[in-house]
């Protein structure tokens, strides 16, 4: 994703750049940011993540785990099933408390791969998270599903 870990100003400064070097090239929608558009595989025209929302269904017995659709969490989940249908890995980084738990979480859920091909582990890091001590963090928990192959 060009652009994609930009946030704040930066964001903004670099959709206008973008949209002014890509106008010749694409119809990109008046007064939309491209931050809110992908290209729909079908037509090949731009549409908005929001109108690619699934609708919530959530049923009182999972009613606490329910996570409600956003534009963000709708861009995210295609990006997160993109790049892990094509073999790639995926680093989530954020401020605590944005979803990222809860975004590969429903993931996993829907697709129903938790417990059958993946072992979903949370790993908390800050910066002063040396590469040893994640190392060592994956290598015990490795040890406890009772695998000593970390393959990086």
């Amino acid at each position: 994703s060009l652009g994609g870990n930009l946030v704040g100003t930066e964001r903004a400064k670099f959709d206008t750049f973008a949209q002014g070097a890509l106008q010749d090239i694409c119809n990109i929608p008046e007064g939309a940011s491209l931050y809110d558009l992908t290209c729909d595989p079908l037509t090949g025209d731009w549409v908005t993540w929001a109108s690619m929302l699934s609708t919530p269904t959530a049923t009182c017995q999972d009613f606490f785990e329910a996570v409600v659709p956003t534009p963000e969490h709708t861009c995210y989940f295609f990006l997160l099933d993109h790049v892990l249908s094509a073999g790639g890995s995926v680093l989530l980084t954020g401020p605590a408390g944005v979803g990222k738990a809860v975004l590969v979480r429903s993931y996993t859920k829907k697709k129903r791969i938790l417990d059958t091909e993946w072992c979903l582990h949370n790993i908390a890091c800050s910066t002063h998270t040396s590469g040893r001590v994640l190392r060592s963090e994956i290598e015990y928990r490795l040890a406890r599903k009772g695998s000593n192959v970390l393959e990086i």
